[in-house]
């Protein structure tokens, strides 16, 4: 709905004196809503329900809220509960990551420091071996390959200026002590290279070792040490995004919490105020229903959040007077149950819609004017809803827009009930029963349909 700034609804409303949540509309709202063209054709709005629609609407966005805030909870505590998982499986990772950090294995390390561990273990024998093996291609004292070789193709470049066949042979020669000498010069840097040292051997077995128990503790082949690190690391980082996320929820949770808390807060004020004005409304009521020493106090009193808002609703009840306040349930009698529910009824029905109530005998212990009181009162609630009402009371009965007579029927062995809807007739003839008892005069029968004239024409 959209109002004209230069059109103050707030001052028409004020204006008049009536409010909102008194029932009714304020005349000038009405005017106003009537005449303002920024408004669509048909029903805008239905003015003057703050005590109907509006106070619903209001419980209703309490409860939606409830919900609201309910689930962002939930989710808050389930996100919380998995942090506390995550946090023992975070401290776990740190744990496990700093000795891979401290290991610090590098890609195709392990290999390299077997390699260099099976050297450093045999230094000694392959010292020995290459040495001999260099002595018998060059550097012996007594005739090495090479020396032979020599010979050979000493032989074979003198024998092939009388033979050119011999050529290649003695090429071949040639290119084989070429490949021996070498062979030689390539053993000669290997000795160097290859020297016994015991404490690069221990080194090397010591972060073996350190790999394997690694490997071992991890449940994973040593080989794949450098992968498994990595994977630590990207989990260790998803695992970082937690905290975000968890302020993120309690943001939610916060701000849900506050939403439910003003609408909370708005109905609690609406209930005050609704507490006090159905108090007095009842107490005039009942009153008018021979309940003048009764008292009726409908007290809020404070509780943690629920769906139904920040309160309980409680109903305190005296009948007599020096009697204190208590709940309605436990001290008022059935008959006092149903006067209080009558005038508690009628007063909400301006605002309320129920389909169909029923009061049992509601007008025990009372006669008289004060039964006719409750007959006109039921009368009124058979206006907004269907009002069904046993009662023996002449007074009442006349104020029913129908007349129902409910009797048994008995057998030899069985019991039927009877219900069977009076024409006017009849009506006068039950009601002059209700009022003269057994024997039946024409002037009750007079006075009994004077009594249903008035009753229906009013």
């Amino acid at each position: 709905m959209q109002i004209n700034e230069d059109r103050d609804g707030g001052a028409l409303y004020q204006a008049n004196g009536t409010l909102w949540d008194h029932g009714e509309a304020s005349p000038g709202l009405v005017d106003y809503l009537a005449a303002d063209p920024a408004l669509p054709p048909g029903q805008a709005l239905v003015p003057g329900c703050g005590s109907g629609h509006d106070a619903r609407a209001l419980a209703n966005s309490v409860r939606e809220h409830w919900r609201h805030w309910q689930k962002a909870r939930r989710a808050h505590d389930e996100a919380l509960n998995q942090a506390r998982e995550q946090n023992e499986k975070e401290e776990l990772l740190r744990f496990q990551l700093e000795e891979l950090d401290a290991l610090a294995l590098q890609e195709g390390e392990l290999e390299q420091l077997e390699q260099e561990q099976q050297r450093l273990g045999n230094a000694e024998s392959l010292i020995r071996t290459c040495q001999q093996s260099l002595n018998a291609l060059y550097e012996g004292e007594d005739g090495t390959c090479n020396d032979h070789l020599s010979q050979v193709s000493h032989w074979l470049d003198e024998a092939r200026n009388q033979d050119e066949g011999l050529s290649t042979i003695a090429d071949t020669v040639e290119s084989a002590r070429l490949q021996v000498e070498a062979a030689a010069d390539d053993l000669r840097h290997y000795l160097e290279r290859l020297d016994l040292d015991p404490e690069r051997l221990a080194q090397v077995e010591e972060r073996l070792s350190q790999s394997y128990t690694l490997a071992r503790k991890h449940r994973i082949r040593p080989e794949e040490l450098v992968d498994h690190h990595r994977q630590l690391l990207a989990e260790s980082d998803a695992l970082g995004n937690v905290d975000a996320h968890l302020h993120a929820l309690s943001e939610q949770e916060a701000a849900a919490q506050q939403q439910y808390m003003d609408s909370a807060r708005q109905l609690s004020k609406a209930r005050r105020s609704a507490a006090k004005t159905l108090s007095q409304q009842v107490q005039k009521q009942l009153t008018a229903l021979g309940m003048k020493a009764a008292q009726l106090d409908a007290r809020l009193s404070e509780c943690s959040p629920t769906p139904g808002g920040l309160e309980e609703v409680e109903f305190l009840f005296s009948a007599n007077p020096g009697q204190p306040l208590k709940p309605l349930g436990k001290v008022a009698s059935g008959g006092e149950l149903s006067r209080v529910s009558l005038a508690i009824q009628v007063i909400c029905a301006r605002n309320l819609t129920v389909p169909s109530l029923v009061f049992d005998e509601v007008d025990v212990g009372v006669g008289g004017g004060v039964a006719e009181i409750v007959g006109r009162l039921l009368r009124e609630l058979g206006q907004h809803a269907q009002v069904l009402c046993i009662t023996h009371q002449p007074q009442v009965a006349s104020q029913g827009h129908q007349h129902w007579q409910v009797h048994k029927i008995q057998g030899d062995d069985t019991t039927h009930t009877r219900i069977q809807g009076l024409d006017e007739t009849a009506r006068v003839e039950e009601l002059a029963r209700m009022l003269g008892g057994v024997e039946i005069t024409e002037s009750t029968r007079n006075h009994a349909k004077e009594m249903l004239s008035k009753a229906q024409a009013a």
